[in-house]
């Protein structure tokens, strides 16, 4: 029952009864109440939440919240007591991955810190990057075309 609170991290639970040593059978007790059914009884429980909240348990999403509640809940009910502390943390999010050329649509993978795009994208010509050892990393990679108001495209590897 306690594995779902393991492997999820999604809420730190302590012994209701905060005795001066720790219980050194707890440990067994979850052992002995860890099984693959029960382990797949949450997994079909977190499905049902996400299916409820448009697919998703992201974090920020109601289906995050509804899976930390389901969490704690299980905890509670096992006798812990149980916080849900708040913490920052940063995320970039990526609305579409992908350029159309020439009418095909292509996938592509930001690197970190890219800038995002205006709304709705930008539409503008392209013009290729030279391809060496390290397309894209220097000025040379640049140099002989005019890049003013296009697409650079640079193949990585």
């Amino acid at each position: 029952m306690l594995l779902a609170a393991t492997a999820t991290g999604l809420a730190l639970a302590v012994p209701a009864s905060a005795a001066p040593a720790p219980d050194t059978n707890l440990a067994s007790k979850l052992v002995k109440s860890v099984s693959g059914e029960n382990a797949h009884r949450h997994q079909r429980a977190f499905q049902r939440i996400a299916d409820a909240n448009g697919g998703t348990r992201a974090a920020d999403t109601p289906g995050y919240d509804a899976s930390v509640e389901y969490v704690a809940g299980k905890l509670r009910g096992a006798g812990f007591q149980v916080s849900t502390p708040s913490f920052n943390y940063e995320a970039t999010v990526y609305d579409a991955e992908r350029i159309t050329a020439a009418g095909v649509n292509y996938r592509l993978w930001m690197m970190a810190y890219s800038p995002q795009t205006p709304v709705g994208g930008i539409t503008a010509p392209t013009a290729a990057a030279r391809e060496d050892a390290d397309p894209g990393c220097t000025a040379d990679d640049f140099a002989g075309s005019d890049f003013t108001g296009k697409v650079a495209l640079v193949r990585r590897g």
